[in-house]
């Protein structure tokens, strides 16, 4: 539904902050290729925390390596993969919310704003994995500006919007 994608933001933020979740936590939205995804994901940066967006044809194993590896606290997963985050979930001992129930949540009065998420513009923004060659896929860490910049034409990019080589994150 199109709707007020705004609100649905500020929506999926006060539910991650409702749950819990503080500023620089990690969150893994895990989806289908759908509007209420790209919300989980933004509503996650809204609130002030860091995304670590899973592929939602992982198995079990490597979706419970990523969300421990990343550290996230909470899983959001689309009803199409419940079993398999299900089992993610309680093999990590985190909470897992349906997207759905996340992007319905009426944000209070109270509930932190995207704008008070600017606080945390130098904190790392995505914890995307890549890699996988030589066995399980490595974290990446990507600042707020890396995402931003991808929305941006190219012609229209400063040439400092972008991120230098990515580096891998160590644990």
């Amino acid at each position: 539904p199109d709707g007020d994608r705004g609100g649905v933001v500020a929506a999926s933020a006060a539910a991650v902050g409702g749950g819990g979740v503080q500023p620089g936590d990690v969150v893994a939205p895990d989806s289908t290729n759908r509007p209420a995804g790209a919300a989980a994901f933004y509503g996650v940066l809204a609130a002030g925390a860091t995304v670590t967006a899973l592929n939602p044809q992982l198995t079990a194993r490597e979706l419970s390596h990523q969300l421990r590896d990343a550290g996230a606290v909470l899983l959001v997963a689309d009803r199409t993969i419940g079993a398999v985050a299900d089992a993610s979930a309680a093999a990590v001992g985190i909470p897992r919310i349906d997207l759905t129930d996340l992007c319905a949540v009426a944000p209070a009065e109270d509930a932190r704003r995207p704008a008070d998420a600017r606080e945390h513009c130098s904190d790392i923004a995505v914890l995307a994995y890549s890699g996988g060659k030589t066995g399980l896929p490595n974290g990446v860490l990507l600042p707020p500006r890396n995402p931003v910049a991808g929305l941006c034409p190219p012609h229209r990019r400063h040439p400092t919007a972008t991120t230098p080589p990515l580096r891998h994150a160590r644990h």
